[in-house]
């Protein structure tokens, strides 16, 4: 059985001047604008991140430049091309027009709707048709030049790749293949006519990692982020395996948090409830679904994995209607970021307004014992106080510092 790719992604790299006046001025800031969908972010597998191409990127122009900032305003949203058309039409492009480099990855959602897999992950039906490509064509075509509007330069690299593979039944490889090469001559032709750059997917490379998921795996990234530096006659490329310890940790929060909403730049907002269990979903173990365990969510909703995984291990469904409107409460999260982790129990703690007969105070005091949640210094845990943002990204960045290898094991097998 052969393994196809199943999705078109476009990068495009929007250089604000010339690539000789971008790399000349070493000792001046680069303004960095990515745009796209979670595939961009890094995400590679159902509840998994990795380094995105975005941040491999960024790395490689810090080797020439002093600063690189990135924008992520029209980043981590499930982006259809029309819906990020009407971002960019609607939107604050503020960002866009001061840039001096963009990066566009787009087409993902489109050419997943018109994809069916059964329950192993396998491709059983695939029928978009040309009139779906003439659709797509359209739609990148007035995404470009909505960026051209708001930039002079015509320095704009085009990378068509679908890094998606999937387990696809015989009668579905031809049509499959022939869909495929339709959709890159069509990008080529619009890159061409915009006088822009196209890179074609065979720089980018196949997977051999043979992923069955759907989105990029973190080979996709890393070749597309080569292929820029290729492109751009640049040093060595920043890869997964070369990204510092720090920076990777680091990453992965901002891109978890990017992927559930949270803008961490807003470090004084409370995290609302659904988007706190989202983050705690993360660090659940992928298990075999069993009729024993029942929820009354829908499949389609958001949460729907996280309370199915809590319930598995044994959590009880943690939320009312009315509660998933509200916001998570500190002693909340730690209780199911404990209860996650079989992190156990502490006796005594150090917190004067935390009582022994508040089933909570255990696994607050235990993972206050290992450095993952903190108090205020006025020696109060507050549990009932809102999660802020800033607080949340602190108790996750120490979560992977604690049970890295841990979260590793749990991940790789999703």
């Amino acid at each position: 059985m052969r393994k196809w790719v199943i999705m078109i992604c476009v990068l495009v790299l929007v250089c604000g001047v010339t690539e000789e006046m971008i790399w000349a001025e070493e000792d001046e800031a680069l303004r960095y604008v990515a745009i796209g969908d979670e595939g961009t972010m890094g995400a590679i597998s159902g509840r998994s991140f990795g380094v995105s191409y975005v941040d491999l990127i960024a790395e490689t122009l810090k080797q020439h430049h002093s600063t690189v900032t990135i924008s992520t305003d029209l980043l981590g949203k499930s982006y259809t091309s029309e819906a990020l058309l009407h971002a960019i039409e609607n939107e604050n492009v503020e960002s866009i027009e001061e840039a001096d480099l963009i990066t566009l990855s787009i087409g993902r959602q489109d050419l997943l709707n018109y994809v069916e897999l059964n329950e192993q992950g396998q491709l059983v039906a695939f029928e978009p048709s040309m009139s779906e490509i003439l659709k797509l064509r359209e739609t990148i075509e007035a995404i470009l030049l909505e960026i051209k509007k708001e930039t002079s330069s015509n320095q704009v690299y085009v990378v068509g790749y679908a890094p998606i593979f999937s387990s696809v039944y015989a009668q579905e490889e031809e049509s499959l293949d022939e869909f495929i090469n339709q959709a890159n001559r069509m990008l080529e032709t619009v890159v061409h006519e915009q006088g822009f750059h196209f890179v074609p997917y065979s720089e980018v490379g196949e997977d051999p990692t043979h992923s069955y998921e759907t989105i990029p795996t973190q080979h996709w990234h890393d070749q597309v982020a080569k292929a820029f530096t290729n492109q751009l006659n640049l040093k060595k490329a920043t890869t997964y395996s070369s990204v510092r310890a720090d920076l990777l940790l680091e990453n992965r929060v901002s891109l978890l948090f990017r992927k559930v909403g949270i803008d961490i730049t807003e470090e004084d907002k409370p995290v609302p409830y659904e988007e706190a269990l989202l983050v705690l979903g993360t660090f659940i173990p992928q298990m075999e679904e069993t009729s024993l365990v029942t929820t009354s969510l829908d499949r389609s909703d958001p949460l729907y994995e996280t309370v199915v995984g809590l319930k598995q291990l044994g959590i009880m469904e943690p939320f009312t209607p009315d509660q998933r409107k509200s916001n998570m409460q500190r002693g909340e999260f730690t209780m199911i970021l404990a209860q996650i982790f079989g992190t156990g129990v502490k006796e005594v703690g150090d917190f004067k307004d935390i009582q022994m007969d508040d089933q909570r105070a255990k696994r607050i005091n235990a993972l206050e014992h290992i450095g993952i949640v903190e108090g205020y210094r006025d020696g109060t845990f507050q549990p009932d106080r809102f999660l802020s943002n800033r607080e949340l990204y602190r108790i996750v960045k120490r979560t992977y510092e604690v049970y890295f290898k841990e979260i590793e094991k749990r991940t790789s097998s999703k």
